[in-house]
């Protein structure tokens, strides 16, 4: 979609290499004094090397801290975690969301390259240069070349689309969503100008301890006794349910303009998706020059894929 100069990034991980993660860098709860806000800077400098999953979530939820008030997390002391770590691919030209299905292949256990999917979205007349301005599009491109089912979400309540998002991720199907990105890569309000394709890859929740006792679709995690995980054998309803609760959800990220895994607020990422109304002036100029349905394609719009053996 609309290219903006991307900043110098750090060189690719290793092979099997986890990436580095950097953190969002606007609260979903407002500062409470001045020390919160200077933690707020330093942020931008916190970019921890981790080597799995739960050490991604460890490194969050410190980070997550900052946000809060000493009083706000004296009861804000469990974290509901999940995620699926991808490795990163950096785009070149407008194929942000052909590079978030490359990024969703390794997930659904069919890896593609970019190359494959270009070909085919070019075939079908879904894109000119690597575009996607249709999330059905990107749903049947989808089918096609990664063996597997998918879906779209098309509603303009946050709530509705929070628990679609949670659903999915707890079981461990992928999720797709185009949002206006900024300079920093985290979601803005350009209405549009700015849209770009995203990969969630988990989420972490905020839970108040003194809620209520942990219910029984959750576990605590051996080596930190405030993150849980879903219990296997997992019941996603019953674990969204209760990550509904929080009052403040992030959710993991990445994209095509940064080898870094983002921690952005949920609502921040949804409002955002939900005022895609106009095209960047790029494609207006040259509008000949993609494919261009039209930008309310991708308004109001999270795609979720998952394996052909399994359920939605």
């Amino acid at each position: 979609m609309t290219e903006v100069p991307a900043p110098p990034t750090a060189p690719p991980a290793p092979p099997g290499a986890l990436l580095p993660l950097k953190l969002s860098m606007k609260p979903a709860i407002k500062p409470a004094n001045e020390d919160v806000v200077r933690n707020l800077k330093k942020m931008q400098k916190n970019i921890c090397s981790v080597t799995s999953p739960v050490d991604i979530m460890k490194n969050a939820i410190l980070d997550i801290k900052r946000f809060h008030s000493q009083n706000d997390f004296e009861n804000s002391t469990f974290h509901l975690g999940v995620i699926n770590p991808v490795e990163p691919l950096i785009q070149e030209g407008p194929q942000c969301g052909l590079v978030a299905l490359v990024m969703a292949s390794q997930v659904l256990n069919h890896p593609a390259s970019i190359d494959t999917l270009f070909s085919k979205a070019k075939e079908l007349n879904y894109t000119e240069q690597g575009e996607m301005f249709s999330a059905d599009d990107l749903v049947s491109l989808a089918s096609l070349t990664l063996k597997c089912n998918g879906y779209v979400i098309a509603s303009e309540d946050l709530k509705t689309k929070t628990q679609a998002i949670l659903n999915a991720l707890i079981k461990n199907h992928v999720v797709l969503i185009p949002y206006d990105r900024d300079c920093n890569n985290e979601p803005c309000l350009k209405e549009g100008r700015k849209a770009h394709w995203a990969i969630i890859t988990g989420f972490l929740a905020v839970i108040s301890s003194s809620s209520d006792r942990l219910p029984s679709c959750v576990t605590v995690n051996a080596t930190n006794p405030s993150l849980l995980h879903p219990k296997f054998p997992v019941d996603a309803e019953a674990v969204t349910r209760y990550a509904m609760k929080s009052e403040d959800l992030r959710v993991f990220a990445n994209q095509g303009k940064s080898i870094r895994t983002h921690l952005w607020s949920m609502k921040s990422l949804l409002e955002s998706n939900s005022q895609l109304i106009q095209l960047g002036q790029e494609i207006k100029i040259a509008r000949d020059a993609y494919v261009v349905k039209d930008i309310g394609f991708i308004r109001n719009k999270v795609v979720i894929l998952y394996p052909k053996d399994e359920k939605s």
